[in-house]
């Protein structure tokens, strides 16, 4: 029967904890949870986990599970050979989360054994009172300009919004000259003073063959007030007109 030996170590003023698994294969994990203090609302916080293969034989990480949506995983996919180490990148979102939080991921080997990690701290939250308003919604922006870019394939935007109306919003769809975009934003009704973020990523098709450009985008919603808010996206693309 396979058995695992969790053992807490407190050296300098920092908890570690070592995970040693006897009669299979074995993970050592030095700092297994991180706080990243006081973060800005809307911001994307993101840390990596480093863990050793002290077992037998090699290494591989069957899954990686977070206990939100807002914090997503990733980490090594190929095989860790012994005394070689992994690691596992954690990403946690902010938006609409202000206040404490906790969140633990849970990396499970090939071996079937469990191993915990966990990020915590403190959202202080954001408002965009003295943004421009659309209707019930606030803008972070309502023009970002990219700069020079090389090539729209796939150049992500992300902005926010906050709601200041009376009632909830609801996004609907967001379009670029009549053309669908594709990205993520919330598809419930974001409530009054709720932030949310959207994010997207350009096409080539938008900026077709011209140096400077401008791309209209439309947020359309079911704002009373004003159903279609726009922003305007700039760059200067690299090499096209010459």
């Amino acid at each position: 029967m396979k058995k695992t030996l969790w053992r807490l170590l407190f050296f300098g003023g920092i908890l570690f904890l070592d995970v040693v698994t006897l009669l299979g294969q074995a993970v050592s994990v030095s700092t297994p949870s991180h706080s990243f203090g006081e973060i800005r609302e809307g911001t994307k916080a993101h840390h990596v986990f480093y863990f050793i293969n002290k077992g037998q034989t090699p290494l591989t990480i069957r899954d990686v599970r977070a206990s939100c949506g807002c914090t997503i995983p990733e980490w090594t996919r190929k095989a860790i050979p012994v005394d070689s180490s992994g690691q596992i990148k954690v990403v946690f979102d902010s938006t609409g989360r202000p206040g404490p939080f906790s969140k633990s991921v849970v990396m499970t080997t090939s071996g079937g054994e469990e191993v915990f990690f966990g990020i915590s701290g403190n959202v202080l939250p954001v408002s965009l009172q003295d943004k421009p308003r659309q209707g019930g919604f606030a803008f972070e922006y309502e023009k970002i300009d990219l700069g020079l870019v090389k090539d729209l394939e796939g150049v992500e935007v992300s902005f926010l919004v906050q709601n200041f109306g009376s009632k909830p919003i609801k996004i609907i769809g967001i379009s670029s000259n009549g053309v669908p975009v594709n990205g993520i934003w919330e598809t419930q009704a974001i409530f009054p003073q709720d932030l949310s973020r959207i994010r997207f990523r350009l096409t080539r098709s938008m900026g077709a063959s011209q140096v400077r450009l401008e791309i209209p985008i439309i947020v359309e919603t079911n704002d009373p007030d004003q159903p279609k808010k726009s922003l305007l996206i700039t760059a200067e693309q690299e090499g096209n007109g010459k």
